[in-house]
């Protein structure tokens, strides 16, 4: 059986009760390409960085 998806995970009710192992496991890569070529940025220092950047302004 296939590995469940970071978002999955993050919609899991399981993870709801104890959330931190898994907020430890986001930390180890704040940046993940997720398989639909979506990213998931999970820390405050990047979520920071991309939103002064402005590369990543909409055009």
């Amino acid at each position: 059986m296939a590995e469940p998806s970071t978002w999955d995970q993050i919609l899991d009710y399981t993870n709801r009760a104890n959330p931190y192992p898994f907020y430890d496991e986001l930390r180890k890569t704040p940046v993940r390409r997720l398989p639909d070529g979506s990213y998931l940025v999970s820390t405050y220092a990047e979520i920071a960085a991309l939103l002064h950047d402005p590369r990543s302004a909409p055009t």
